[in-house]
């Protein structure tokens, strides 16, 4: 056996000692959820300053800020967040 399948055998025997295979798909499941809020809330938060920068603001606040590179890196992050949710 290789030191990856012996290492890979220690380990899950050791979790194994401690977690049930019940409480590990509830940890699972639980992390699952978080994740998908925190996915929502960076969807929110990148539509936020779309709104308020992008729209909004006048053409020396969005200069300020960052300018086109900031508002690209947004909505990539925006589409990333939403590909992750589907």
């Amino acid at each position: 056996n290789s030191f990856s399948a012996q290492y890979t055998r220690a380990v899950t025997g050791f979790v194994g000692e401690f977690i049930t295979p019940r409480q590990l798909l509830v940890v699972l499941r639980i992390l699952k959820a978080v994740t998908f809020c925190f996915l929502i809330l960076t969807i929110c938060a990148d539509m936020m300053y779309i709104v308020f920068v992008e729209v909004l603001a006048t053409r020396e606040v969005r200069d300020v800020v960052g300018g086109r590179r900031d508002m690209i890196i947004r909505v990539y992050g925006l589409f990333l967040a939403a590909a992750a949710i589907a």
